[in-house]
């Protein structure tokens, strides 16, 4: 994992905050409960990958009681460092998510932990091959190989190919079929 350094020392994460809990027994006798705060990364459990946390998770979120039923409202935020796919430049981003989630209240007498909830939604959140475009820059790759346009929705009347004029299917003009007395297939 990339190093932390917020300049807290080691004393602040070991008091900072594990889970994401909601006093069942205040959002009963309130009706409605705001919450704003931060837990440590460590809720994603992420040790590989092309994207590890940055910074601790930040969140907000507020609940309303309906019955025995909670509405949640909450926005949760966690800083990535990684490397770009396709150029393997630094990478800094990040992930943050909306959620709306009902929670059933039936049993619950001290504490709704909505953890699990956050870490679900913002590993989802988290893009499977990060790209220079998501933190609105553009990829060095594509001044090296050309912009072939591969990230954008095809529209009819548009040239696809890079300013180059080049095609990405190019390369496949250079290799010959296979003949059919060649397959390799015995009778």
């Amino acid at each position: 994992m990339f190093p932390l350094d917020t300049g807290k020392g080691d004393e602040y994460h070991e008091r900072m905050e594990k889970r994401v809990v909601i006093s069942a027994a205040r959002l009963r006798e309130q009706g409605e409960l705001q919450q704003i705060g931060e837990v440590d990364s460590g809720l994603l459990d992420l040790r590989e990958g092309n994207l590890l946390c940055s910074g601790p998770v930040k969140y907000e979120l507020q609940a309303k009681l309906y019955g025995e039923e909670a509405v949640v409202e909450l926005r949760a935020e966690v800083p990535m460092h990684g490397k770009c796919d396709r150029c393997l430049a630094d990478l800094d981003y990040t992930v943050a998510v909306n959620v709306e989630q009902g929670v059933d209240l039936e049993g619950q007498e001290d504490e709704i932990d909505l953890s699990e909830l956050v870490r679900e939604e913002l590993i989802l959140a988290i893009p499977a091959y990060p790209k220079c475009e998501l933190t609105g820059k553009k990829c060095q790759i594509n001044d090296i190989n050309g912009d072939f346009g591969l990230d954008k929705a095809p529209q009819p009347g548009v040239n696809s190919a890079a300013p180059s004029h080049r095609s990405v299917w190019d390369a496949l003009d250079g290799i010959e079929a296979p003949s059919p007395d060649s397959s390799g297939s015995k009778h």
